[in-house]
């Protein structure tokens, strides 16, 4: 069974090697068609990649409305330079027929804001999660899983020395892949 992982580094820690039989970090310089195209090299060295573990921040907004606050949930992954927004989510048919599943480590990702928290200006459009997952799974042919909460993790950190635990850096330890994998809030699946 292959697996692959993609680590976005603005997610704090070092990457968990061990998770996946290959990985990428990306970050903020790192251009969406790289990323893309490192998956498509693991896919085909291994014939197809059935899990692809995306390992990003959710895009989400929080908004002041006169009617109250609210928060737009599911708007996109902060992954690469671009982003995955709806609006480009067509650049990941390239990896159509070559990824089985894809799960979605990212806040809120499926989450939708319920009707009555949205804001009642009509130029406001908000696809919510459901629609972008669904379009990844769609443009992908690959079964998602996502969640609509916030996701939390851990980091291990290992000993450093015989003297005992040194102090690490805020970006420093080890990603717990197994906390990563104890998904928050209701993980929903989206059939292609």
């Amino acid at each position: 069974m292959a697996t692959y992982l993609v680590h976005d580094r603005r997610i704090l820690g070092r990457t968990p090697m061990t998770m996946a039989g290959g990985f990428f970090q990306t970050s903020e310089n790192t251009p969406l068609s790289t990323m893309i195209a490192m998956v498509n090299i693991f896919a085909a060295a291994t014939g197809k990649i059935d899990w692809l573990y995306i390992m990003a921040h959710g895009i989400t907004e929080v908004n002041s409305e006169s009617l109250g606050r609210y928060e737009s949930l599911g708007l996109g992954i902060k992954i690469c330079k671009e982003n995955l927004l709806i609006g480009n989510l067509g650049l990941l048919s390239a990896w159509n027929g070559k990824v089985s599943n894809i799960l979605l480590l990212s806040c809120s990702i499926a989450g939708v804001t319920p009707a009555s928290k949205r804001p009642v200006n009509p130029h406001i459009q908000e696809p919510g999660g459901e629609v972008f997952c669904q379009t990844i799974a769609s443009v992908t042919g690959a079964t998602v899983m996502a969640s609509d909460a916030n996701q939390l993790y851990t980091r291990i950190t290992r000993q450093a020395n015989w003297k005992g635990w040194l102090g690490m850096k805020e970006d420093e330890g080890d990603i717990n892949s197994g906390s990563f994998l104890q998904m928050e809030g209701n993980v929903r699946l989206f059939k292609p």
